[in-house]
């Protein structure tokens, strides 16, 4: 996906926002602003895709702050927040009932996990609404092609989940639990070092998923970008049967390939330009095929 002319007022403000975080040194704050200011000036093209800016907006932030890991506390508190909703919302929920439509629901609580997100331009989420935000996300749902993906999932052998955000990935645990009662083998992908509030391997490690999964490193950008990508994931890419990407940054890059065999995307439609590119409002749920 490419970028819209919206993407550009929203990449400066997430930095604003986030620095203003991080110092309170107006000096800071304005040099890494105007660093990322020219770099998009420089790179933001109608070629150009999201995500990949937004790296390179990280990476500016994080030397400038001497910050490595930026969203560090916001993280660490979304994780705890979610691990409590957790509890609630899955204590009704069946991990051993293989059915379609236990399989859709489960599938939608991933979808709506993907609403943990900061500092994206006209949308605004708090930990205080997330277990909200995962009880009525079945009325939510925009693009549904669950019933594909059950019927791609009791096929497939080998299984690549990928993860995006810090306390939407305590969802994702359940999730990938039940999908190992389906598959012979769950690979489960996470960021190599901290970007945005995207979970690391590590991070993931801490939650539990080296139980039931098979970790791997993507690499250390947003979103899926095989040209920098590391040599075990495009080996584990290629090794399985069925890609399960969660978030806005995998729809950002994976659209850019044709691969061949089915991915889906799960997300949660939280800026125009992705709600535009998907034909929805923005708010949605979607659970789509790509390929």
């Amino acid at each position: 996906m490419k970028v819209k002319a919206s993407c550009f007022v929203c990449l400066l403000e997430r930095a604003l926002r986030i620095l203003q975080l991080l110092s309170e040194d107006e000096r800071v704050v304005i040099e890494a602003l105007r660093q990322v200011a020219n770099m998009l000036v420089e790179e933001f093209t109608q070629q150009s895709i999201p995500a990949i800016l937004g790296t390179k907006r990280e990476r500016i932030i994080a030397e400038k702050t001497g910050v490595k890991d930026p969203y560090r506390t916001l993280k660490e508190e979304s994780n705890k927040v979610a691990q409590e909703v957790a509890q609630k919302v899955f204590s009704s929920v069946s991990l051993d009932d293989l059915t379609y439509e236990n399989f859709r629901r489960i599938m939608i609580l991933a979808a709506a996990a993907n609403a943990v997100e900061w500092f994206v331009k006209g949308y605004e989420f708090s930990l205080e609404t997330f277990e909200n935000e995962l009880t009525t996300s079945i009325n939510n749902l925009a693009i549904d092609d669950s019933k594909e993906l059950y019927n791609s999932v009791s096929k497939a052998n080998r299984i690549l989940y990928i993860l995006d955000n810090a306390g939407e990935a305590v969802i994702d645990l359940y999730a990938v639990r039940y999908l190992s009662k389906f598959s012979n083998k769950i690979y489960v992908g996470a960021r190599a070092s901290p970007v945005l509030n995207d979970i690391t391997v590590e991070e993931a490690k801490s939650l539990g998923f080296e139980e039931v999964a098979e970790l791997v490193p993507v690499g250390d950008l947003v979103g899926v970008v095989l040209e920098y990508s590391t040599e075990k994931f495009k080996e584990t890419l290629s090794d399985s049967d069925l890609v399960i990407a969660k978030g806005m940054g995998a729809y950002e890059t994976l659209t850019e390939y044709k691969l061949e065999k089915p991915v889906y995307v799960l997300l949660k439609a939280k800026c125009e330009p992705i709600a535009q590119s998907l034909g929805v409002r923005q708010g949605s749920l979607v659970i789509k095929r790509l390929f």
